[in-house]
This record gives structure tokens, sequence and C-alpha cells, in this order.
């Protein structure tokens, strides 16, 4: 009887565990995803990047100008918002990149 019921247990453990798994997608904006479920995680390993190059991509090469206009940019109504935004990327990328294989072994997938 008590090996029936272990059993039963880790039957129902792995079911479990199966029905919680899902797909996590590790890509760049170079290489967008196509035709994925709407449960599907997409991790953009390159969000910082893409978050920074409007914001920084004019900078002159002086420098000393090059300072200033950062510091103009720092200045900004805007850089609230916009930090808040480079946050957020930063996070999801190091934990795409720290955690790829994980998620991966959870979902079922190979990378």
């Amino acid at each position: 009887m008590r090996k029936r019921n272990t059993l039963l247990f880790w039957l129902v453990w792995m079911a479990a565990s199966a029905t919680n798994a899902r797909t996590v997608v590790y890509t760049d904006s170079q290489h967008p995803p196509i035709n994925l479920s709407s449960e599907t995680q997409i991790v953009w390993l390159d969000a910082v990047e893409q978050h920074q190059k409007p914001l920084f991509a004019q900078l002159s090469f002086d420098p000393q100008q090059a300072l200033i206009q950062a510091q103009a940019i720092l200045q900004s109504s805007h850089w609230h918002q916009q930090e808040q935004q480079l946050i957020k990327a930063y996070r999801v990328s190091r934990c795409g990149a720290g955690m790829a294989i994980r998620c991966a072994e959870v979902s079922g997938r190979g990378l």
C-alpha cells in the first residue's frame, strides 16, 4: 500500500511539474522568433543595447562635447523613465544570460 501511495505521489508531482513548464526563447533583435504561442516568454538579449542606441548614438566623438551632451541627457525630464527602462533591460538580460540552461531544462527543451 505504501509503495502504491509513493508511486501515486510521484506521478501526480511529475504531472503538476509538466503543466508548469513553459517555453523561453532567448534571441536578439536581429533574429526575431516567429510562430510562437502566447505562453512563450521571449528574452531579448540585446534589449540594453536597443534602449541605449537612441539615447547615446548621437554623442560627439570629441570627449568634451560628448560629456556635455551626456550630462544634458541625464538632466532631461525624460531621463527617469528611460533609466527605468534600462534597469529593466539589464535585469532581464542578466537573467537571460545566467539562466538560459536552467530555463531550457525547465521547459523540457534543449537549447
